[in-house]
């Protein structure tokens, strides 16, 4: 699996090739080749996944309040269409768990809806639920004050396959 770093910016690199990889200074991965697994690990910033439906190809990214700052969401968007030829209107975007304004000073989640809407992202599924509200659920960094896991995002385009029959 390829991992980003998440070093909260926007910075997203494509990924040609399968196998266990850290990429340095990198919050966002986008990939076209089927067998590539990309990471990454959360504890109450957004994982950002995204899915170019007619080119297959796709993209995780890691977003927080530095990254929706830095608009990586935009970045993604423009690197993983670029990557692919792809549209921005043929992207589907699903927000993972993360913390909300009700715990957060900072409600990054609307924020980062809004800024792949901008990008021209038409189809924004996010999830309702809030890390710092449901840590039976989630880890919070918040919440739990620095002293918590991370849960994994990962995004992989499946390989071909085919069933025999007999």
């Amino acid at each position: 699996m390829c991992l980003a770093e998440q070093v909260h910016r926007s910075r997203v690199e494509r990924v040609n090739t399968a196998g266990s990889d850290r990429r340095p200074a990198t919050d966002g991965l986008v990939a076209i080749q089927p067998g590539v697994p990309l990471g990454m690990f959360v504890a109450d910033c957004c994982a950002i996944y995204l899915v170019e439906t007619a080119r297959k190809a796709i993209g995780l990214l890691h977003s927080g309040k530095k990254g929706t700052q830095a608009n990586i969401a935009e970045e993604g968007v423009r690197r993983l269409c670029e990557a692919c030829d792809g549209e921005a209107a043929r992207i589907t975007a699903v927000l993972s768990p993360c913390i909300h304004g009700c715990c957060y000073d900072l409600d990054f989640v609307t924020r980062i809806e809004d800024q792949l809407r901008a990008a021209g992202v038409e189809k924004v599924w996010r999830h309702p639920d809030c890390t710092g509200c449901h840590l039976d659920r989630y880890y919070s960094y918040r919440k739990e004050k620095g002293r918590t896991g991370r849960m994994l995002a990962f995004l992989m385009i499946r390989e071909k396959y085919t069933v025999a029959h007999q």
